[in-house]
C-alpha cells in the first residue's frame, strides 16, 4: 500500500497517548514552531497508525511523529488513519512520507536505514522505502554503523554533506583513541557554536591531526 492509498482511508480522532512511536524516530529542532502551526491552523494531514502488535487497544505509529507530538502537547486528539500493515508495508509508507515531506540528508537516510534494519525489516524493503539501490543502501548502513549516534546526533543533519565527508569521519573514528577524542571535542562550546556541516568538517579535521603527546 502506498502513502496515497492510505490517505484515501477514513480518518479517525485518536487519543495520542495510546499511540507508540518506534524507538528509532527522532525529534526535530523546530518542534515548537510546528506545535504553534498546528495550534493556529489545525492538523491538515492525518497520521498513519497500525494496531499495536503486542498491546490490545493501543496503536503503533507508521508516519506523522511531529503531528502526533503536537497533538499530545496541545491536549487534543490526533487525526489518524488506522491500517493493518505488515512491517514491510509500514516501512515503505514511512519512507515515502519522509521523501515526500522533505529531502532527507545523507546521515538522516543512513540513520533511518539503521533503524529499520534494527527492527528486522529486510534490505529489499529498506531499499524500496528509501528509493535507493543495494550499493546506496550499503553505503548508508556502513556510515550509520561506523559513526555512533552520540556523535551524529550532535553533528546534526549536515545538509550539504554527502557520502564522502561522512566516510572520512567514519574512517578516522576507527583509529585507536579516536572515539574518545571525538566525544571530548563535541562537548566544547566552540564546537557547539558551529553550523552542522561545519561541525562535521571540524571533527574530521581534529581527528586527522596528530594527537599532542
Amino acid at each position: 500500500m502506498s502513502l496515497q492509498e492510505s490517505a484515501a482511508q477514513a480518518v479517525l480522532p485518536i487519543d495520542p497517548d495510546v499511540v507508540d512511536a518506534p524507538a528509532h524516530r527522532r525529534r526535530f529542532a523546530d518542534d515548537d514552531v510546528f506545535v504553534a502551526a498546528i495550534r493556529e491552523d489545525g492538523q491538515i494531514a492525518p497520521i498513519v497508525v497500525r494496531p499495536h502488535p503486542n498491546s490490545v487497544g493501543r496503536f503503533e505509529l507508521v508516519c506523522g511523529l511531529r503531528r502526533l507530538e503536537a497533538a499530545r502537547a496541545l491536549g487534543r486528539p490526533v487525526q489518524a488513519i488506522v491500517r493493518d500493515l505488515s512491517d514491510a508495508e509500514a516501512a515503505r509508507i514511512e519512507g515515502q512520507e519522509n521523501v515526500a515531506r522533505r529531502n532527507l540528508t545523507f546521515i538522516e537516510q543512513a540513520e533511518f536505514a539503521r533503524g529499520l534494519e534494527g527492527r528486522g525489516i529486510s534490505r529489499a524493503d529498506i531499499m524500496a522505502a528509501l528509493q535507493v539501490d543495494k550499493f546506496g543502501l550499503a553505503a548508508r548502513l556502513h556510515i550509520a554503523f561506523g559513526i555512533p549516534s552520540c556523535l551524529s546526533d550532535v553533528i546534526g543533519p549536515a545538509p550539504a554533506s554527502g557520502l564522502n565527508r561522512w566516510r572520512k569521519l567514519a574512517e578516522r573514528l576507527r583509529e585507536p583513541g579516536a572515539l574518545k577524542r571525538a566525544q571530548a571535542a563535541v562537548e566544547t562550546p566552540q564546537f557547539q557554536r558551529l553550523a552542522s556541516d561545519a561541525r562535521l568538517g571540524r571533527l574530521s579535521s581534529l581527528l586527522g591531526a596528530r594527537e599532542k603527546r
